[in-house]
């Protein structure tokens, strides 16, 4: 394949209006393409220059602009919610048990020190997602009742609609 590149984009326009791709197939590899819905709205937050350096270099070290890297910690951020909810549901002592008994049981060799591995069936893990469902469920009503009632139609409701349609 003839790979020359122009020194800019003319040249290189020039160079495939007389070579076609069909002239190069055996040179094309196959790739994954990860379609990602179209970001349609927009919004202006007014941030400190210290804060805006901060959100630039992060985005520096990870190879993302300054926008993308607000994006990310705010779509980041908008999540935390209902994963503090995941994790504090493993503190529950009903969930910690079973996780405990779970390891325990699990172990191969039994009564291992150092297993080589842990089996975990399908059975105990529901028995332990059920756990964890009803442990979240708890937490969000009594987080509820601290911060008084939920409108319909609210992420918290959608939440806990989701919590109740598992559990059944």
């Amino acid at each position: 394949m003839n790979t020359k590149r122009g020194d800019n984009n003319n040249q290189e326009v020039t160079n495939w209006e007389t070579e076609s791709v069909a002239d190069h197939l055996e040179d094309l590899e196959e790739v994954t393409v990860e379609v990602r819905p179209t970001l349609s709205h927009t919004l202006s937050v007014r941030i400190t220059k210290e804060d805006y350096k901060k959100l630039r270099t992060l985005g520096q070290e990870t190879s993302l602009g300054t926008t993308t890297m607000a994006r990310y910690l705010l779509h980041q951020a908008l999540l935390a919610p209902r994963m503090q909810l995941a994790f504090a549901a493993l503190q529950g002592e009903g969930v910690r048990s079973e996780l405990e008994s779970m390891v325990e049981e699990g172990k191969i060799p039994p009564d291992s020190d150092e297993p080589d591995m842990y089996f975990l069936s399908g059975e105990r893990i529901r028995k332990l997602a059920t756990i964890m469902v009803t442990e979240m469920s708890r937490l969000m009503e009594e987080s509820i009742k601290e911060f008084g009632k939920v409108k319909p139609g609210s992420e918290e409701y959608k939440a806990l609609r989701d919590l109740e349609t598992a559990k059944h």
